[in-house]
């Protein structure tokens, strides 16, 4: 390299550029001389010319390097980093030369330099400034006021946050862009390989700039070039890690495989080359268009394909001849990928031209063959590059398209949006920042704490100190109202369901009235929901610490419905980590009948799942198709009323008999004739004729009799006209992306979501306008800090949020991170919930269960400080023992099975074949005396004995006796959902493995509310002094399974009845023993049903 530059500045004719810092006869003697002589402006010329570090570093030497960091040092003590500096540190700093400035400097110091740079320091480093910002001890205050009072400290959490959401995808760093293998694995590496792929100067083009595959894509890409003679062997279950390929003469590439994700490629071709921008070089825009064939795949994968709306693609160009199939392939060389280059979907038609992207409305197009012509955005940076590069040529031979599963897709729009946080100069309300920095005083962001009383005293939308707080239909009677408040002296006035509470001192005043719309019927709320439920009406920061089966869910829909009553013109955000809680919290919304279903929109790939029953999806889409039927229906019924009044005709309808009016004509109609009649009607008294009696006999309704029936009619009336003025927007809007918007923007008050669609939309809702008021955040605690701060972030003006209410248990299991560094070095295991507690902002903890038996809470309980039991487990299936067996809950010893116990075919792929027979062998046995089989959840605590369960299930399970097959899934993914049953597999037997964590193994142990079986080997885990609490109960028990003979599931034997004749008790010997008797009970169930 130094020879390339030394000819690079050789020819002579060069033109002469001003003066400037140069080394041409600088020697390692001089630099030393004017660092030790301290001439500072020998030193500011020096450390102010990148070719003096270039100089240095060159040299290669110890002293060299010294020098080169007490120059840098100087530099960042008396200057501003020079635009030279920068751009110096930004290409090639080496690592070494990295730790040295960070074993030399001070924290400040390497603040700066770091920052400068484009670098994060080493993880020790990141220890150090993740404690400076984490921690609220007084010694770290003023550490913490002069990091943030820098723009070096945003550049740097940015940073973090980039770095920690791309170790979060479970990746395995093995990609290519274009050629380059992003080993991101070293921490200190990853801001370079950041900014190479965008994040600096570059996110404009973030859509396109990251090509890193996860393990399975890879996996896939494999497929698609294995041997043809393979490929019909090949499912989308046997991807094979070993690949080949086939191929002509001349080398020509051909594909004998089949992959899920990949395709072929055919006819690709650029067809547009925009010209430069104002100031830029690389081109406005690159279109190109391709074709695929979906023939190979089934409906469902066709289908998954067909979700072309703002898709990422990605083009490869594989060579055959370079194909090595002689080892696993590990990256994309091996699999003969020369070029990689990303591209977005603009538009896909089929062979007849049928668009397929931007639909909307409930009956899409449906395509009419399997050809599929893509049109794509290419990066125009990297084309750029490329022809730059003379390699164009590279867009001649995409042979290969991939799509990627969209879970792993979506890290190029969230750096995007750290990105643009980064830059943003105001970003909270101030009634929250000095509580989120950790040096504000912890009451201050609490609504029942002075500040935000007086705060509340000014700011409209909240209620003031002395205002009445609405709780709707919280209460049951007024003797809960009593129980909720102990201590205080409470008063009652009014009558009805609802109750509006007034609180002054040691006393409640209540005020009772009759809600306006039918609800059902709350939970019996315990005093501490009711307080939870107060504070996240009041504005500030609620924080709820729920235990399982606590009701956090039912507190936060208290919350929200109470919310949307109150102040009906403020907007809510709702936001969970996971889509089966954003659904579970969006369906028990809609079960209360409070909240008009077209005031309610659900954002993201997780709406599919709700399960409501609804007159609509609440998809964009879905919402869009449900107003404009629902419009044509209401104006159908003005049409008949203006017909019945004789204001029209029917000869007014159109030629399918639809409505002559519109949503602006109807109101018109409805404040010249239906309006003045009835107030015509109560001017002549009550006894004039009812006007609307023509009306209600076309409709085949009964005509109201009485004023308070005739009241309740005329209101049913206006309610018809006053929804008709929400959609009339719709009049005047045209095509679906503009209507969904004002339906997001200007309708909706409940907007639902989760923490990575909030991520991935956070620009596009910031372009659109959207405000909301509050937040409430399910599931709080299992969340990185990034992903809780960002919802917070959604909107303009930071002064609208009023209130933030978190849900979460902290003693259940933390954010997951890939990266042991970041996680446990950088303390990127805290969530922001977790945070906020420790700072020591007022909280509620829920203190009684509903969910599990007695005896099955009592194995997590301890964790809490004891958990008080709801009446509910003292009735119906808890007073039920399990039918068929002795115990609610037992621990299993499983011995080795054919003389093994664990098992890890591939790094921390654990499996363990004697508990998943006898797991299996367990569900055969429930099924066959009467149990659900959707009422047993099978758990792991390893992926790769999921898997082997799964296969195990496959080859027992293969009759017309289990027509249901159990769900199966790992301890982290089950957290938050629940079953009656549940059968645990702990696996290891050599090791306990992560289990230690008592966070897990309060999750594995919350699951179940009425059986819990847990299947290990006792000799390891009776050992864990971490786990003795809980199994210290299941040891009482016995480690046989016990089983009663010849008794089912609808037993009536009591729970916890043990008693049982040894002619009927049977004491399992282990896996082969039971698996003798489902043979027995398999052979008998199934010559019945013959």
């Amino acid at each position: 390299m130094p020879a390339a530059k030394r000819k690079a500045k050789a020819p002579k004719a060069a033109p002469k550029k001003a003066p400037k810092p140069t080394t041409s006869n600088l020697t390692l003697s001089a630099v030393k001389s004017a660092i030790s002589s301290g001439d500072g402006r020998k030193l500011d010329k020096l450390s102010g010319s990148s070719d003096a570090l270039t100089f240095l570093l060159g040299l290669g030497s110890d002293d060299a390097t010294k020098c080169a960091v007490t120059l840098l040092e100087h530099h960042t003590n008396s200057s501003p980093v020079s635009a030279s500096c920068l751009s110096f540190a930004t290409s090639e700093l080496p690592s070494s030369l990295v730790e040295a400035i960070y074993s030399s400097s001070n924290l400040t110091n390497k603040r700066d330099l770091y920052v400068a740079a484009g670098w994060v320091p080493p993880p020790s480093a990141t220890n150090e400034l993740s404690i400076a910002f984490h921690s609220n001890c007084s010694s770290n205050k003023a550490v913490i006021k002069e990091l943030m009072a820098t723009p070096a400290f945003s550049k740097i959490g940015n940073a973090y946050a980039a770095g920690m959401n791309l170790f979060d995808l479970d990746l395995n760093f093995e990609g290519v862009y274009p050629l380059e293998s992003l080993k991101l694995m070293s921490f200190k590496h990853f801001p370079k390989k950041l900014a190479s792929l965008g994040m600096a100067g570059r996110v404009e083009d973030v859509s396109t700039f990251l090509a890193v595959l996860t393990h399975e894509e890879l996996k896939s890409l494999a497929c698609i070039v294995r041997v043809a003679s393979d490929s019909d062997a090949l499912s989308t279950e046997e991807l094979t890690m070993n690949p080949g390929a086939t191929y002509d003469e001349p080398p020509t590439t051909t594909f004998g495989g089949w992959s899920k994700y990949c395709s072929k490629v055919a006819s690709f071709e650029v067809t547009k080359i925009g010209k430069p921008l104002l100031g830029r070089v690389n081109p406005r825009v690159v279109e190109a268009t391709f074709t695929i064939d979906l023939s190979l795949y089934n409906d469902n994968i066709r289908r998954e394909w067909d979700n072309w709306d703002d898709a990422n693609l990605y083009l490869f160009n594989v060579n055959g001849t370079k194909v090595d199939s002689s080892v696993p392939a590990t990256n994309l060389r091996q699999l003969g990928v020369e070029r990689v280059r990303g591209c977005k979907v603009t538009s896909v038609t089929d062979n007849d031209g049928n668009e397929l992207t931007n639909q909307w409305g409930s009956n899409p197009t449906i395509a009419s063959s399997p050809i599929r012509n893509i049109k794509v955005n290419l990066d125009t940076t990297q084309f750029y590059i490329d022809e730059k590069s003379n390699k164009l040529d590279v867009y001649k031979d995409f042979n290969v398209v991939m799509r990627r599963d969209p879970v792993n897709n979506n890290a190029p729009p969230f750096l995007q949006t750290l990105n643009s946080i980064s830059q943003t100069t105001s970003a909270l309300p101030r009634w929250l920042e000095p509580t989120f920095l950790g040096f504000g005083n912890p009451e201050d962001a609490w609504g029942g704490g002075e500040k935000m009383k007086r705060w509340a005293e000014t700011t409209p939308g909240v209620p003031k100190p002395t205002d009445s707080i609405d709780f709707g239909t919280c209460f049951q009677d007024d003797k809960h109202i009593k129980e909720s408040f102990p201590s205080h002296k409470v008063t009652f006035t009014g009558a009805g369901q609802g109750s509006k509470l007034k609180f002054d001192g040691k006393t409640v005043s209540v005020t009772h009235f009759e809600p306006t719309t039918d609800t059902k019927s709350t939970p019996r709320f315990t005093p501490v929901q009711v307080e939870a439920i107060k504070s996240g009406i009041n504005p500030g920061m609620t924080l709820v610490v729920g235990p399982p089966g606590t009701g956090k869910t039912d507190t936060a829909v208290a919350i929200i419905t109470n919310l949307v009553r109150s102040y009906p013109n403020q907007r809510i955000l709702m936001v969970t980590h996971s889509n089966a809680a954003l659904n579970d919290l969006f369906e028990k919304i809609v079960a209360t009948n409070i909240v008009d279903e077209r005031y309610m929109i659900r954002l993201g790939g997780g709406e599919k799942q709700l399960n409501v029953v609804s007159t609509h999806d609440f998809t964009k889409r879905g919402r869009v198709a449900y107003t404009l039927a629902r419009r044509e229906l209401l104006l159908k019924d003005v049409q008949l009323l203006s017909e019945s009044l004789y204001v029209g005709s029917k000869n007014d309808r159109g030629p399918k008999g639809e409505s002559s009016y519109t949503c602006e004509t109807a109101e018109l109609f409805n404040k010249h004739h239906v309006i003045a009649r009835i107030q015509l009607y109560y001017s002549n008294g009550t006894d004039a004729p009812f006007p609307f009696a023509k009306y209600c006999e076309q409709k085949g309704e009964p005509e109201p009799t009485g004023e308070e029936a005739t009241k309740v009619y005329f209101d049913k009336l206006q309610e018809l006209f006053d929804e008709l003025k929400d959609f009339r927007a719709f009049e005047l809007l045209r095509g679906g992306a503009k209507r969904s918007e004002y339906l997001l923007t200007k309708q909706a008050k409940i907007v639902a979501c989760t923490v990575t669609h909030a991520g991935l939309a956070r620009d596009q809702l910031i372009k659109l306008g959207f405000k909301y008021d509050s937040v409430v955040v399910e599931e709080a605690g299992q969340q990185l800090e990034v992903e809780t701060f960002i919802p917070l972030l959604l909107q303009k003006d930071p002064t609208r949020l009023k209130r933030i209410c978190l849900f979460g248990d902290h003693n259940q299991l933390p954010p997951i991170l890939k990266d042991r560094e970041l996680a446990e070095k950088g303390n990127f295991s805290q969530s922001f919930f977790a945070r906020m507690l420790s700072l020591g902002i007022k909280s509620f903890t829920l203190d009684s269960q509903g969910r599990a038996r007695p005896e099955i809470a009592a194995l997590y309980e301890w964790r809490y400080g004891g958990l008080k039991p709801l009446p509910n487990t003292s009735e119906g299936a808890y007073l039920k023992a399990n039918g068929g067996l002795l115990h609610n809950t037992q621990f299993v010893n499983v011995a080795d099975y054919e003389g093994r116990g664990e098992n890890c075919p591939t790094p921390y792929f654990y499996q363990n074949l004697g508990e998943a027979e006898y797991v299996v062998a367990m569900f055969q046995y429930m099924v066959l005396i009467g149990h659900d089989p959707k009422k047993i959840t099978i758990l792991t605590t390893y992926n790769g004995q999921k898997a082997l369960i799964e296969d195990v299930l496959r080859a027992r399970c293969n009759n017309v006796l289990f027509r249901f097959m159990p769900q199966v899934f790992t301890v982290d993914k089950y957290q938050g959902q629940q079953n009656d049953m549940v059968l645990l597999s702990l696996v290891r037997t050599e090791r306990v493995g992560h289990l230690r964590d008592v966070r897990r193994l309060v999750v594995a142990l919350s699951r179940s509310r009425l059986g819990l079986y847990i299947f290990g080997r006792e000799e390891l885990f009776k050992e864990v002094k971490e786990l003795e609490p809980a199994f210290s109960l299941m040891w009482q028990k016995g480690t046989e399974l016990k089983l009663i003979k010849g008794e089912g599931a609808g037993s009536d034997r009591k729970s916890g009845d043990a008693k049982v004749s040894k002619d009927k008790l049977h004491v399992c010997k282990g896996v082969t023993d039971l698996g003798q008797i489902v043979g027995s009970l398999q052979a008998i169930a199934l010559k019945s049903v013959q």
